[in-house]
C-alpha cells in the first residue's frame, strides 16, 4: 500500500469513500494506516508531526523504515526510526559512523513508463532538468556549471525555478542583506564576536538570487511525470549534475530516467560510476564544466555514436536497474533486519 501525502485530493476521495470524517491530511492518512494495518512502514518524509501520530495510533508495526535521499535532514527523526535506507553512499557511512543502522540501495527506473507512449522525436539538443536550489549543500555546484554551460552553448533548462517571481528574489535579497548586516552588539566579548565571525563567513556563501540570472533565458516549467519523461526523451543530450551532498558517489534518479527512456545521458564522473554503467559506451562522463561542453558538442555533432551510447545505457538499465533489480535486494534488508 502506497499513501501519496502530497495528493490532497486523493486523501480527499479516499476519506468520503470511507465514511471519514476526518478533513485534515495527517488524521486521513492514520485512519488509512489503520484499516491496512501495516507489518512494515516506510516512511518517505523528513518531519516528526506526522511520523508522530503514526507511531502513536498503530501498534501492528513490526519494523520502521525511512527512506533517506541526500539533501540535509532533521537528525532527530534517525532516533526514531528502526532502519534507514538511502541511495546515497555518503550518507550510509555517514549515519553508520554516528552509530545508526543504514543499507544502501540504489534508485530505480520502471520500465511501465514506456507503455504511455512518449514522445520520440529530439526536440531539443541539450537538457538539464531538475532543482537548482543554490544553498550550501544542495545544488551550487549545478548553479556553476550551468552559468559556464550558457555561455558556451544552448541548453533548455526545465526546473521548479522557472515559476519562482519577483517576491521570491526579493526574499532572498532581503536575507542576503540581513545576514551580512554589521552587528556591533555581538562584539561586547571573544565569544560573541567568534559566533558572529561563523555566522558571517556562512552568509557570505548565501545568494542574492534563488538562481543566476545568467541563464533566466534557458529556463522552461518543470515538468512531472508523464510530461518529465517526453522532455527527457525528446532530448537528444540529457545532462546530469548530482547535488553538492554527493560529491563521491553517483547515484542520482536522473541516471536511470535518462537512459531507461533511451536517451543519451552526459554525467558528472564519480568513484562509482562504472560500478552502474560503463563509460563512453553506456554513459558519457564530464570531470570539469570545460570537459562537460566539449562532449556535448562532439555528441550533437555525432548523432550515430550518440544513438548508439543511448541505446546501450539502455539496455544496461533494463539489465540491472529495474525495479524488479531492486525489490529482492529491498526484501534481503528488511529480513536481515526482522531476524
Amino acid at each position: 500500500m502506497t499513501i501519496p501525502t502530497n495528493m490532497p485530493y486523493f486523501l480527499r476521495k479516499w476519506a468520503e469513500e470511507n465514511g471519514s470524517k476526518h478533513t485534515e491530511k495527517n488524521q486521513i492518512i492514520v485512519e488509512m494506516l489503520k484499516k491496512f494495518l501495516p507489518d512494515i512502514f516506510l516512511y518517505d518524509l523528513h518531519y516528526d508531526d506526522l511520523f508522530d501520530q503514526i507511531k502513536a495510533n498503530l501498534n501492528t508495526i513490526k519494523m520502521v523504515v525511512l527512506w533517506k535521499g541526500s539533501p540535509p535532514v532533521n537528525m532527530e527523526i534517525f532516533k526514531k526510526v528502526d532502519l534507514t535506507i538511502s541511495c546515497a553512499p555518503e550518507e550510509v557511512k555517514s549515519l553508520r559512523g554516528m552509530g545508526f543502522k543504514i543499507e544502501h540501495l540504489h534508485h530505480a527506473f520502471n520500465k511501465n513508463i514506456l507503455n504511455g507512449q512518449l514522445q520520440a522525436n529530439k526536440e531539443f539538443e541539450l537538457i538539464f532538468i531538475g532543482q537548482i536550489y543554490r544553498a550550501i549543500g544542495f545544488h551550487t555546484d549545478r548553479d556553476r556549471m550551468l552559468k559556464q554551460i550558457v555561455k558556451e552553448m544552448e541548453i533548455n533548462v526545465f526546473s521548479p525555478s522557472y515559476e519562482l517571481g519577483f517576491s521570491d528574489f526579493l526574499y532572498h535579497l532581503v536575507k542576503k542583506s540581513a545576514l551580512t548586516l554589521p552587528l556591533p552588539f555581538y562584539f561586547i566579548s571573544d565569544k560573541f564576536s567568534n559566533k558572529y565571525s561563523i555566522k558571517l563567513e556562512k552568509a557570505r556563501e548565501y545568494p542574492f538570487f534563488p538562481y543566476s540570472l545568467k541563464f533566466k533565458k534557458s529556463l522552461h516549467p518543470a515538468g512531472y511525470e508523464k510530461k518529465m519523461y517526453d522532455v527527457i526523451r525528446s532530448s537528444k543530450d540529457v545532462l546530469n549534475i548530482h547535488a553538492d551532498s554527493s560529491p563521491q558517489f553517483a547515484f542520482n534518479m536522473k541516471l536511470f530516467e535518462t537512459t531507461g527512456v533511451g536517451s543519451c545521458l552526459l554525467t558528472d564522473w564519480k568513484e562509482n560510476i562504472n560500478q552502474l554503467f560503463e563509460e563512453d559506451e553506456e554513459i558519457v562522463t564530464y570531470r570539469s564544466p570545460e570537459e562537460c561542453v566539449q562532449k556535448a558538442k562532439w555528441l550533437l555533432a555525432n548523432s550515430k555514436e550518440r544513438g548508439i551510447i543511448a541505446k546501450k545505457g539502455q539496455q544496461r538499465t533494463f539489465a540491472s536497474h529495474l525495479y524488479e533489480h531492486r525489490v529482492p535486494e529491498f526484501l534481503s534488508i528488511i529480513k536481515k533486519h526482522l531476524e
